[in-house]
């Protein structure tokens, strides 16, 4: 499907597939548009968008200007997509969303990777790609400023009970990983898993902190031990 001012594919059902699609060459479900949805799918008891392919993409959506792939489902999978050679699901978009889920259950996730031999989750990552590398500097003041918080979400985004951060105050200390609205006061939301390197470097500079100490510790003790020999030398020779 493809559109310039509206949805590229969509589809809606009460009992079975919003969209479905299945192809052995190509991607088993295409859409794109310039302004809407690239794909879109609606489904009350079934899949809301839906895609197998063997050799490409099992859904692939791309979007100018909203959300690449979009699929709701009220008791099934909002989006699912298969392949046994190329991606499941694709989604990207210049100025959205590339693939968004949601979800009001408090025993359910956003998104969920059910596998068990790979990694679920996968980040552009190489050296190859990187300038100006550094580490980061005073982990521990930095985490010193963030605080861990218990609190209960409104009801338009849920109203479950959760454990988490305010991210108007993570921005004060680690800008990067907080986007904010337009007014670049409120903010939208935070990358939690880009906490990781700071509470890595946090660890080696606790560590640094007590192999210096035991360091010190260790070289106290031999002063001391010399002192001691010097003594008991000293006494032995007052006794002859």
């Amino acid at each position: 499907g493809y559109s310039y001012e509206a949805i590229g594919t969509r589809g809606q059902s009460q009992n079975n597939y919003g969209v479905y699609g299945q192809s052995f060459s190509t991607s088993g479900v295409f859409g794109y548009s310039n302004f809407g949805y690239g794909v879109e799918g609606n489904g009350t008891n079934n899949h809301g968008v839906h895609g197998t392919s063997t050799n490409s993409f099992g859904v692939y959506g791309t979007s100018e200007g909203a959300s690449a792939i979009y699929g709701y489902s009220t008791s099934q999978v909002g989006v699912s997509g298969v392949s046994g050679n190329s991606y499941g699901v694709i989604g990207s978009s210049a100025n959205f969303h590339g693939v968004l889920g949601s979800t009001a259950s408090a025993s359910h996730f956003d998104f969920y990777a059910s596998s068990t031999g790979g990694n679920n989750y996968g980040s552009a990552s190489s050296r190859r790609w990187k300038e100006n590398i550094c580490n980061i500097p005073n982990p521990l003041e930095m985490i010193a400023g963030l605080r861990g918080v218990y609190y209960d979400w409104d009801e338009e985004h849920g109203g479950n009970h959760s454990i988490g951060f305010i991210a108007e105050e993570v921005g004060e200390v680690i800008p990067e990983i907080v986007v904010y609205e337009e007014n670049g006061i409120d903010a939208i939301g935070m990358d939690y898993s880009k906490m990781t390197p700071l509470l890595v470097e946090a660890i080696n500079a606790l560590c640094a902190k007590y192999d210096k100490k035991f360091s010190d510790q260790q070289k106290h003790i031999q002063e001391l031990e010399a002192r001691v020999n010097e003594l008991m030398s000293a006494t032995a020779n007052i006794n002859n």
